[in-house]
């Protein structure tokens, strides 16, 4: 139970620090928007493959 905590307190702070960085490039020039694209798929990615491990 306390790692599936860790897991998703680890994951809320990805997301949120990939939103942040995303919004605060994106207001500068556009290839920010497209880094904040990239950041969250591959810390969905990261997340679905360590999900997936702890389930199965």
């Amino acid at each position: 139970m306390l790692s599936y905590i860790a897991f998703f307190g680890l994951l809320g702070c990805c997301i949120i620090q990939a939103i942040d960085f995303g919004i605060y490039s994106a207001q500068k020039n556009f290839k920010g928007s497209i880094l904040c694209v990239v950041a969250l798929i591959s810390t969905a990615g990261a997340t679905g493959a360590l999900f997936y491990n702890i389930i199965h």
